[in-house]
């Protein structure tokens, strides 16, 4: 968990091909991305459908169909070109970003403290947020994100095996009805006969993507990083200041991090996607 969850078993890999999942409160969308070691993700397929409701259905039921039949496009059309790019259809890995009507987030801030310093370590950090967490009744943990890190007053990116007398976290959680995610995931296993799925919220893989793409901007504040985290979820990138500066992000900021080899128009949550998973798939970051 952190800045960068730990996505994937860390086995040094060059390449890796996976499927992104983008869960919406109005449509769902899906694409076949390929990383290589070193260079820019490649986004082969992509796809959008919308989320159509029936009479007196609800969004989960509708949501869940618009699943299934963008699972299906995507391996129909999709994979065809993967193997055609990579030598194989077969993805690694799934990632499935949920932001729907039915997500509840939270935020809270962890201070850990001794009177000698120590080494800051991953499974102290695991620790922390395992002692703390607090999930609602009849809900799942889509993910628990460590927005901010602060070793001796000082933030930093890469906290970890690092000496430390005191060190505050800052978690971003986000929660979803067990059962509806019981069937997002029964779907995506069906379709991809994988067990390797990483679940994430929409709000926090889409700011720490877009901190990703202006790493030397001034980064918010305890008190201010909620107001961040919702502008990056409106693609803005909110920048500390007197007033915060308020910055659109736009497909062309990625355009050079991401490469699309589809004549699809850009898709945002997708490329933001693909740049995430890239981050966590060939760095050791937390």
């Amino acid at each position: 968990m952190g800045f960068f969850t730990d996505l994937f078993k860390k086995d040094k890999k060059k390449s890796e091909s996976a499927v992104l999942i983008d869960i919406g409160p109005d449509s769902v969308a899906g694409a076949y991305v390929h990383h290589t070691k070193d260079a820019a993700p490649i986004l082969l397929h992509t796809n959008r459908i919308p989320i159509e409701f029936r009479d007196d259905e609800s969004y989960e039921r509708a949501m869940l169909r618009a699943l299934g039949e963008l699972g299906n496009n995507l391996i129909r059309e999709g994979a065809p070109i993967l193997a055609r790019a990579t030598g194989s259809g077969r993805s690694d890995n799934i990632v499935v970003s949920i932001d729907t009507p039915l997500q509840e987030t939270s935020m809270r801030t962890e201070d850990f403290e001794r009177g000698e310093a120590f080494i800051f370590t991953k499974n102290i950090a695991d620790t922390m947020l395992q002692r703390t967490r607090a999930i609602p009744d009849g809900k799942s943990l889509i993910d628990e994100s460590i927005v901010s890190a602060v070793l001796n007053g000082y933030e930093t990116r890469n906290p970890y095996e690092k000496n430390a007398r005191k060190v505050s976290l800052t978690i971003f959680s986000s929660f979803i009805d067990e059962e509806i995610l019981e069937s997002v995931i029964s779907t995506l296993r069906e379709l991809y006969l994988t067990e390797n799925i990483l679940k994430i919220a929409g709000k926090a893989l889409r700011y720490q993507a877009i901190r990703s793409l202006f790493p030397h901007e001034p980064k918010p504040d305890s008190s201010s990083l909620e107001q961040a985290i919702d502008a990056a979820h409106s693609w803005k990138l909110w920048i500390p200041g007197n007033p915060p500066k308020i910055v659109e992000v736009l497909p062309s900021h990625i355009s050079g991090l991401v490469r699309q080899a589809t004549l699809t128009p850009p898709d945002m949550p997708l490329l933001l996607m693909a740049l995430y998973n890239q981050e966590h798939s060939f760095n050791e970051k937390i």
